[in-house]
């Protein structure tokens, strides 16, 4: 099963390939490059939906991990 943005990268071809007409006629539009900018920003939103969070990555989360590791025994946090 193709994914969202396998799909919009397929219809962007598509859409590419087809005169200004057929673009029209299909997607019951004015003007091909309407279309091609629609798909495109489709395409934009897809990709940073699946861009990976750092954020949570960088959050601290208040801990205080130099205390654990002396409560711990250990000779620092790794």
């Amino acid at each position: 099963m193709a994914t969202l943005l396998e799909t919009l990268y397929a219809e962007l071809r598509e859409v590419r390939q087809m005169n200004e007409e057929e673009v029209c006629r299909r997607y019951n539009a004015e003007y091909r490059q309407e279309i091609l900018e629609l798909i495109l920003e489709d395409i934009a939103a897809e990709e940073q939906l699946c861009q990976p969070s750092l954020a949570d990555d960088e959050v601290d989360s208040g801990i205080d991990y130099d205390a654990i590791c002396r409560v711990q025994g250990l000779s620092r946090y790794c």
